[in-house]
Order: C-alpha cells, then structure tokens, then sequence
C-alpha cells in the first residue's frame, strides 16, 4: 500500500495483496498477516497459523585464537583472583614485619608462585611462623583450584572453537552498530508506540522497505539485521545454499503474528475456504506440514569423535604468553646486575681490589 507521505492518499497497492485489490486473482497466499489498515481493501480468512516476528542477524564470529588465555574466566573472576592475590601479598607482608624481616616483592613473589604451581624454595623471611604457615596453606588450597579450574577450561577452549556471545535480546541489538531493517511501516509504528525503551530505540533506528529481496540480500553483507515471520527465517536457516549459515536467530521475538489467506473483499469464497482451514488445523496437517524440512536438507549425522592437532595459530596466545615472560625475567635480570652498581659502587670496587 504505496501513500502520498504528505497527503496520505493511497498511491496504488503493489504484491500480491495489489493483485487483489486489482480483481486479477480470487485466492492469495503467502504468509499474509491479518492487519486492521487492510481490511477495508481485502478479505481475510480465517487464521490459520500463529507465527512470531523476529530478526535475523550476523552469526557470532570467532575470537582470536590468543583470547583462549582468557576465555577460561570472566572477567569478574579475574578482578577476583587479582584482587586475592594483592591481599594475600600483604598479609604476607604484614606477617613478616612481625618478625622483622619485611619485604613485599618477595611476599609477592612467592604468593604468585604459589598461584602458577611453582615450587617456592624457601618462605619469603626464611622463617616459618604459625600464622604464616595457615595463610600459605590457605592460599595454597585457593590456588590449586584456581589453576585446575582454569587449566580444564584452556584445554576445553583450545580443542573447541568458541565465538563471540550472539545477539539474542532486543536491547542487545538496539546497543550493536547493525543497521536494522523491517519490511512494511505497520510494526515500526507499533514499536515507536510502545511502553518499552528498547522497543521504542529499535522503531527509531529501524529502516523499512517493500523490497523483501533486497531486504535479504543485506544480509550476506554482514552489517545488516532483518526482520522476518519466524516460520520463513527457520526455513532460510536451513537452506544448504547461501550465506545461512552465518546467520543467527535472535531468542527475543518482536510480535505474535497471525496469518491467513488473502481473498477479494467481499468474496463468496471466504466461507468455504475456512471450512477447509478448520479441518485442516483439528486434523493437525498444518501444524505436520510446518514442521518438515526443506527437500535436498538432510540431518547432519553425528560425527566421530577425532584427536586435535594443535598448530602454531591455534597456540599463539602461549607463545605471546611466553615472550611476556621471557621479557620480564630479562629485565627483571638486568635489573638485578645493574641497581647494585648503581647504588653502592664503592662496596662493588672494593671487593673486586680484594680479589
């Protein structure tokens, strides 16, 4: 229905509702919704199915391979094991300035050891208090579950590939940089209308078109979220051809959708057709029938369970892991042979001229 955007007369009607309107065809289908603005033009008939209205959009893509250093743990859980490992290091610290020997890098040190399962050679003081010995073996416990919860999530992360998390929420999908696009002006009034914020943002930012073509070839550009019926979005994600599968489904669903036949206004027709609708639907046949799979798609079977062979990509977080560290000890080494010179010369030239 194509209106003059000052005036609001109606231009002309286009699709298969224009053939309608037109008198060229008496029956039309074609997952038509029963709206109010086309009753005066058109007969419905009886609804037949009711269906959801939905976007479609990108896939989740996958992270970076070195990511899987992190993956294992969120991020709360890393501020938490960051967070417990300064407070262990002064309790550490504190302990040991009760027995007169203090030092916090050593007390760091050792905690942090204790953390990556290396073996600590002696206390940070050299002495072994009570107090002390109940603090190291409590951190101890903390930290060989630490590291064994994170040790089976790295192996898991490396021999399955994991993706970023998919949009599945309206306000997920009004806070992404997508463009969004639905077809007719009849739902974004009612999303601009609506007592929920999301919902509102989204009518705001949403595009319309009457080109459904168009509309679904946005998609293969990956910058592009569209809204469809349910039941046709299922059927596009299970076509073998295209880019479906780089699509995802969003869990959220916008409205309950009615659908019927189209027939022309005033049509005799009407009372028959909904007597073939409603044995259709008692029988169960429309609800079988929406259940099958597109022809020429065949269930994946389950595949066997095979070995990983992990390749220099799939570990290039351990290797960036592994420089780091190579690095830092370098340094730390450097800095060890250097600030004594620096601090105390004279003691360094004078055991040299005993030699």
């Amino acid at each position: 229905m194509v209106k003059n955007k000052t005036t609001g007369q109606i231009l002309r009607f286009t699709g298969i509702r224009g053939m309608l309107v037109r008198g060229e065809v008496d029956l039309a289908f074609g997952d038509l919704y029963v709206m109010p603005s086309w009753l005066p033009h058109i007969s419905f008939s009886q609804i037949y199915k009711t269906d959801y209205d939905c976007f479609v959009v990108p896939g989740p893509k996958p992270l970076a391979n070195w990511m899987a250093l992190i993956a294992p743990f969120s991020a709360n859980t890393w501020l938490a094991t960051c967070a417990s490992l300064l407070l262990v290091t002064v309790a550490l610290f504190l302990a040991g300035k009760l027995n007169q020997r203090k030092s916090f890098i050593a007390s760091f040190i050792f905690a942090l050891g204790q953390l990556l399962w290396i073996q600590q050679p002696r206390f940070p003081d050299g002495r072994a208090s009570v107090c002390r010995l109940f603090l190291i073996w409590c951190w101890l416990f903390a930290a060989t579950i630490l590291s064994t919860v994170y040790r089976s999530g790295l192996i898991s992360f490396l021999t399955r590939p994991f993706a970023q998390q998919p949009i599945d929420t309206i306000q997920q999908l009004v806070e992404s940089p997508l463009h969004k696009m639905m077809f007719s002006d009849f739902y974004k009034t009612v999303l601009l209308n609506s007592s929920d914020p999301h919902r509102r943002q989204l009518g705001h930012q949403l595009t319309t078109t009457n080109n459904i073509s168009h509309m679904m070839a946005l998609l293969e550009t990956g910058q592009w979220a569209v809204d469809s019926s349910l039941d046709s979005l299922n059927y596009l994600m299970m076509t073998p051809s295209g880019s479906a599968h780089y699509l995802h489904v969003m869990k959220e669903r916008l409205f309950p959708t009615r659908s019927s036949f189209g027939l022309q206004k005033d049509s005799p027709l009407k009372a028959r057709i909904d007597l073939v609708l409603q044995r259709l639907t008692e029988a169960g046949l429309i609800d079988y029938h929406r259940s099958m799979k597109p022809s020429g798609r065949h269930p994946q079977s389950a595949s066997k369970p095979t070995l990983v062979r992990f390749s220099l990509i799939d570990l290039e977080g351990a290797f960036y892991l592994l420089g780091i560290g190579i690095l830092v000890s370098t340094m730390a080494f450097l800095i060890e042979c250097i600030l004594p010179v620096l601090l105390h010369p004279t003691k360094i030239r004078c055991v040299f001229i005993k030699k």
